[in-house]
Formats: C-alpha cells, sequence, structure tokens
C-alpha cells in the first residue's frame, strides 16, 4: 500500500486529486469472441474471453454452456468453441 500511497500523494501534487489505478487480465481471442465449451481438459469446460464484457455476456454464456453440457445444444453447432477456427477480426467491426 506505500506505493499506491506515494502514487497518490504524486498525483495530488499535480493537482489531479485522488486518481487510482487498477490492474487485471484482460482476456481477448483473435476474433474478439468468448470461449465457451468443453477445454480439451476432461471436466474443464470454459465461459470466458469476453473482452471486458462478461457482466454483460457471461449469463448468456452459462445459459449455452449449460445447454452444451447437458447435451440440449450440439457441440458441432457451437461458433464460440474453443477450438475453433480463428479469424483475426477487426475490433471495429464487431
Amino acid at each position: 500500500f506505500q506505493a499506491e500511497d506515494g502514487i497518490r500523494d504524486v498525483e495530488r501534487s499535480r493537482g489531479l486529486g485522488d486518481v487510482y489505478k487498477r490492474q487485471g487480465q484482460y482476456t481477448m481471442t483473435p476474433d474478439h469472441r468468448p470461449l465457451i465449451g468443453a477445454s480439451g481438459v476432461e471436466g474443464l469446460w470454459l465461459n470466458c474471453g469476453y473482452s471486458g464484457h462478461g457482466v454483460m455476456g457471461s449469463p448468456a454464456g452459462s445459459r449455452l454452456l449449460i445447454d452444451i453440457i447437458c447435451g440440449q445444444e450440439s457441440v458441432e453447432g457451437n461458433p464460440l468453441d474453443p477450438h475453433r477456427e480463428f479469424v483475426e477480426r477487426d475490433i471495429a467491426t464487431i
């Protein structure tokens, strides 16, 4: 916490007020679509890679994953399969 306090002191001295910095992983696939389906490791299923939109998209992704696990949705018809061929897309076209 001492380092963060030091950063805040410097920013306050520059007239920026209290500025808080946070960091973490930001997962993104080449096609900017999530990974939903079997991982290739027995018993490990994926619902991730939402490019920062997980709060909005993961509930629907969870529904799709449950349907895949229960056999109500075809694994072959899953456009978000983690083992799909990735075609890089420009983020502006999403």
